[in-house]
């Protein structure tokens, strides 16, 4: 008698423990997380841009193959989302053996909602409504390279939009612009030697930096109000005061403020300048394998680098010339100056694009 009730009650005890943990489970949209770890979601990203070039049209299209997996917000940590995509690859080729390439990156192609981070705001609708829709590069709003060769260049230069294209006498002139998603590809892999490294299997880490100045009057800074915040602390600095220090915040605010206007640097030794015939919004890279010691003057070491306005790391030995002058530093930021004739606020930051984050997975790799 007493073995059959020990059998019970461990019976009840084993049912009840297997009863919690599928309750436990199915709180932390196990199901759901399981149904999309065989199932994931699966839609397309889609970018056209139609530009003119040399009086000729030319039409760029790329398409890649999001894969996103779903999971428990408690299970998936900060970010409860595996991402994946396939092929991304946006470029042209002209008549003349240049060719244009829109460089989107991990982060733009099927990147993963930063506000939709959460347990309960996981899945695709929040994804989409927190990152893929807003972030359609309309009216410009996207990045442009142009090679001298497709497959080997020796030269490229980064047109920034939208700032650019709003420019009445350029070489290249917006069309028009425009991102979608959609249920079917298919998705578009790369064709230039450039970014498929030789064998198509394995991507060169292939580095192109350049530097970039942008300006922001006192004036400027009075009138917007995101910007005079930083008045005080930029006046007492000017005056040889310490003051707060704003250099970080105020790269990242030119980093998403579309009315700035940035001109390309030149980068040579241990010296960055810009002269009188800076064009605006147009920078000139420079291979990293070629120029390294150059472009650590300027950005330090850098592993891997993304398409991003990213803040000068320069040291106090390091000389900036702005037309043909001596700018001071400010808070001895290494990428803040303030040019005493002009009165203007000076920022340096850089741009770079590796190969390797402009197309991922190749089609030999697909799974």
């Amino acid at each position: 008698m007493i073995v059959r009730i020990m059998k019970y009650v461990f019976g009840v005890f084993v049912g009840l423990v297997l009863l919690a943990i599928v309750s436990f489970w199915v709180v932390l949209d196990g199901p759901k997380a399981l149904w999309y770890k065989l199932f994931p979601i699966v839609e397309y990203d889609n970018l056209e841009v139609v530009l003119e070039v040399d009086g000729e049209v030319v039409t760029i299209r790329g398409t890649a193959r999001c894969s996103i997996t779903p999971s428990s917000g408690y299970s998936g940590g900060p970010n409860p989302a595996r991402r994946a995509r396939w092929g991304g690859d946006a470029t042209v080729v002209l008549k003349d053996g240049r060719a244009l390439v829109v460089p989107y990156t991990n982060d733009d192609w099927c990147s993963s909602g930063r506000g939709a981070r959460g347990f309960m705001r996981k899945w695709w609708n929040a994804y989409k409504k927190a990152d893929f829709d807003e972030r359609v590069p309309l009216e410009g709003h996207f990045p442009l390279l142009i090679l001298d060769n497709g497959d080997a260049p020796t030269q490229i230069d980064l047109l920034l939009g939208p700032k650019y294209y709003a420019q009445p006498d350029t070489e290249i002139k917006l069309v028009s612009s425009a991102r979608w998603a959609s249920k079917e590809g298919p998705e578009t892999y790369p064709y230039l030697e450039w970014l498929m490294g030789g064998d198509g299997a394995k991507v060169r880490q292939n580095k192109w930096m350049g530097g970039l100045i942008t300006e922001l009057s006192l004036t400027e800074i009075k009138a917007n109000p995101i910007y005079a915040k930083f008045l005080p602390g930029i006046i007492e600095a000017i005056s040889g005061g310490r003051g707060p220090r704003f250099g970080a915040d105020l790269s990242k605010l030119i980093k998403v403020d579309p009315e700035r206007t940035s001109f390309g640097v030149r980068l040579r030794d241990n010296a960055v300048s810009v002269s009188e015939l800076r064009e605006p919004s147009r920078v000139r890279l420079f291979n990293f394998d070629q120029f390294g010691q150059a472009m650590e003057t300027v950005t330090g070491n850098i592993p891997s680098c993304w398409l991003r306005n990213r803040p000068w790391t320069t040291k106090p030995e390091f000389n900036f010339s702005y037309l043909n002058r001596n700018p001071k530093r400010l808070w001895d930021s290494p990428n803040i100056f303030w040019d005493t004739e002009e009165l203007k606020i000076l920022v340096g930051t850089y741009e770079c694009v590796n190969t390797a984050n402009i197309t991922n997975r190749f089609q030999i790799n697909k799974k």
